[in-house]
């Protein structure tokens, strides 16, 4: 949460990652409901999550893609 919070703040730009023993992974997944009304769109964003666009917005906030 720690690296989070960093990130948002004004005026801090992250050069690099913290020292191993600093970092604190946070894992999120992704799932469609089976139940879900948007099944496709759910899909959609899900197939997108893993497109080479998405994997470099998501190194340029600072996380690691899965």
């Amino acid at each position: 949460m720690f690296l989070s919070n960093v990130l948002i703040a004004p005026g801090v730009e992250l050069v690099g990652p913290f020292p191993g023993d600093l970092q604190q992974e946070l894992v999120f997944t992704s799932a469609i409901a089976a139940d879900t009304k948007e099944a496709e769109a759910a899909k959609a964003l899900v197939d997108y999550l893993r497109t080479p666009a998405a994997t470099a917005l998501i190194k340029a906030a600072g996380m690691t893609p899965g």
